[in-house]
């Protein structure tokens, strides 16, 4: 995968330097391997290195960019409650299930009833 492919398949990425997309991408060139993706290797891996990237500005900005629906709020509590995203929530994939990147990826090794991923 060359970042220029990356920047093509995720836009929202374009801002990104090449170094942070490298520092992703070496993190889930170690966290994951051609036998738990099997076919979808090379798009599990643009998934998950979108994770990382997702993950790393979150870390600043205080945004999640999951994909669950609010399911309850209050305005005077400040209270704001999630619905599940229907992807199970363990251990092996709750990291993973903070992004809807990272949701992808689980979605992407279960079709091969692969594992998710260990933290």
């Amino acid at each position: 995968m060359t970042i220029a492919k990356f920047k093509d398949y995720f836009p929202e990425f374009t801002d990104s330097t090449d170094a942070q997309i490298n520092r992703a991408l070496d993190i889930a060139l170690a966290t994951s391997s051609a036998k738990e993706l099997g076919t979808n290797y090379d798009l599990g891996l643009k998934y998950l290195t979108a994770h990382f990237l997702a993950l790393n500005s979150n870390q600043f900005d205080g945004v999640s960019t999951g994909t669950k629906s609010i399911s309850s709020k209050s305005v005077d509590g400040v209270s704001i409650s999630y619905a599940d995203s229907g992807i199970a929530n363990d251990a092996t994939n709750g990291m993973l299930n903070s992004t809807s990147y990272g949701q992808m990826y689980v979605r992407l090794t279960s079709h091969i009833g692969a594992g998710g991923f260990t933290c």
